[in-house]
This record gives structure tokens, C-alpha cells and sequence, in this order.
């Protein structure tokens, strides 16, 4: 498997390719309405991934290169990092939500999108019954956080 640092290293490269897409994605959405309403599942499952691959590399760092476990569920996930770094996303997002939407509530919410929405078509869904309540937004604010912290933009 190579190094550590190289390990590591891979897991943030490819986590920050898919970043950048959802960056692009969110730039689109916030554009224009009508590609907002056709990119909000999409955006919102590659978001979802993405804050995945985030909290995999982090949970590695955190445990000194176990590959953690839990699959694709978010809070599994944010449970493996590093405690300060859950509390410090928590607080900048219930900050940035203007405590209107509170982050462990969108963690929640949100933590098994990725594996339950990319077959969506498989399961029969209709529109409304997956689009109520979705808050795209919040779940790229939430990637871009996790942006900051395994890119060392932040100290913690």
C-alpha cells in the first residue's frame, strides 16, 4: 500500500478532485434557478461523497493509517475523527447558519445520501418525496469545511 504520508496523500488528492466539482456544481446552481432545480440531486450526492472521502482521509490521519469503517454513513464517520475537529466544524456551521439549521441536525440528515441516493431510479423514487427539505447548501458548506481542515487551511 506505499507510505503513510502517500496513503494519505492519495485519499486528499482524489477527495479534493471531487471538490472541485462539487465547487463547480454549486458556482452553476447558485447561477441559475432552473439548473439549480435539475443539479440538486446530483450536486447533493457528489457533496456527500466528497465530505466522505474528507472524513476518511481525516479518520486515517486520526488513527495513524486505520482505514476506518462505517461505510458511508456520516456520523459513523465524523465519530472517527479527530473530536476537535468535529467541534470545530459544528461550531462554524451552526455559526455561518446563523444557528437557523444546526449541524449535528444536518449531519443527520444527510448521512446516508451518497448510498441512498445514487440509485434513486432503482427504488421507484418521485421528485417530491426526495427534494422536500433538501438544503444542498448546507451540505457544501459542510464539504468545504472538511476542505479546510484536511487541507491544513485552518488550525484547530
Amino acid at each position: 500500500m506505499g507510505n503513510f504520508d502517500d496513503h494519505y496523500k492519495a485519499m486528499l488528492k482524489l477527495a479534493n478532485e471531487y471538490y472541485l466539482a462539487v465547487k463547480i456544481l454549486e458556482k452553476v446552481m447558485k447561477s441559475n434557478k432552473a439548473f439549480e432545480a435539475k443539479l440538486v440531486f446530483p450536486a447533493t450526492n457528489l457533496a456527500s461523497l466528497t465530505c466522505e472521502m474528507y472524513l476518511k482521509a481525516l479518520a486515517y490521519q486520526y488513527s495513524n493509517a486505520q482505514i476506518p469503517e462505517g461505510g458511508h454513513d456520516l456520523v459513523v464517520l465524523f465519530s472517527k475523527i479527530d473530536p476537535k475537529y468535529y467541534q470545530w466544524c459544528e461550531n462554524e456551521f451552526n455559526e455561518e447558519s446563523k444557528n437557523e439549521f444546526y449541524f449535528v441536525d444536518e449531519i443527520k440528515k444527510y448521512r446516508r445520501y451518497y448510498p441512498d441516493w445514487r440509485y434513486l431510479y432503482e427504488r421507484g423514487w418521485t421528485e417530491p418525496e426526495f427534494s422536500y427539505g433538501v438544503r444542498p447548501w448546507s451540505l457544501f458548506y459542510i464539504c468545504e469545511l472538511l476542505n479546510k481542515l484536511a487541507n491544513g487551511k485552518v488550525t484547530v
